[in-house]
């Protein structure tokens, strides 16, 4: 048989538009792990509503494996964008619109994978320049 997932149960929908709200209403103070913390939490209400034990488990798996590069998410002014991509995100499940959720989550995932690229590789660059500093200051 195959599977087929009916879409967000009312209670699902109601969750994620709570936990989005918090969200919203947390968002302006400021707090990088009180985010990463939320935003975890919205998107386990995500898996949950997918209802597919193998799609939540690889995801969940790869958050896992990123997981160290996830400050680099969470930069001034990138919060809000990644809100802003969230709440499009609900917006469409709550209207059962799948192709729209699917797209908005697809192009937030995008965004926020070349935005931490990004971060690093000037991280990187920053950290590299450092070092050239340090040698042409040492004594020859």
């Amino acid at each position: 048989t195959r599977y087929v997932n009916d879409g967000f149960s009312g209670g699902e929908k109601k969750r994620l538009e709570m936990s989005n709200a918090s969200r919203r209403g947390r968002i302006g103070k400021g707090d990088p792990n009180d985010f990463a913390s939320l935003n975890s939490e919205f998107h386990e209400v995500i898996y949950q509503g997918a209802h597919s034990l193998s799609i939540a488990g690889v995801t969940r798996s790869f958050r896992q494996r990123i997981a160290p590069f996830r400050i680099l998410q969470f930069v001034p002014g990138q919060t809000e964008h990644s809100f802003r991509e969230h709440d499009e995100i609900v917006q469409a499940i709550l209207a059962s619109d799948a192709e729209r959720a699917y797209q908005a989550m697809r192009d937030h995932i995008t965004r926020v994978g070349v935005h931490t690229i990004e971060n690093l590789s000037i991280q990187r660059a920053g950290a590299a320049a450092d070092r050239v500093r340090v040698v042409e200051r040492s004594p020859s």
